[in-house]
């Protein structure tokens, strides 16, 4: 009996294998990527507004409102008083990250980021990491 193969079939399937894993890895590398992006937009967004509301002097009530006005929307003052390993953390503002992720990052008075999740406990915010 003669068995009947085709090499050529065979090494056709492989690359075309081999093309879906490349194209699929490259989409998880770039969309990994952009939520990095967006995670640092965020820390970027959240920095400027403490940095101008620090110049201005700490504001609060009627010219913090002042202050706040054509700023950019997604971000709202926010006076918590957030527990941390231990540590009370006072804030002063927060937004939903621009990644799309489940959570609030906020600002505190002493221009630390805490990164509050719903199913986790809140964490400080390892600037190199988010």
């Amino acid at each position: 009996m003669r068995a009947s193969t085709h090499p050529e079939k065979g090494d056709a399937i492989l690359w075309v294998l081999l093309a879906i894993m490349g194209i699929v890895l490259v989409y998880a590398v770039l969309s990994y990527l952009q939520i990095k992006s967006l995670r640092r937009a965020s820390i970027a967004e959240l920095r400027s507004m403490y940095n101008g509301w620090i110049q201005e002097g700490r504001p609060t009530g009627d010219p913090l409102k002042k202050y706040m006005e054509g700023r950019n929307k997604a971000i709202v003052p926010a006076n918590r008083v957030i527990p941390v390993s231990g540590t009370n953390y006072v804030t002063a503002f927060a937004m939903e990250p621009k990644s799309g992720e489940m959570g609030t990052l906020f600002v505190t008075t002493n221009g630390q980021f805490v990164w509050v999740k719903q199913s986790r406990p809140p964490k400080i915010v390892d600037l190199k990491g988010f």
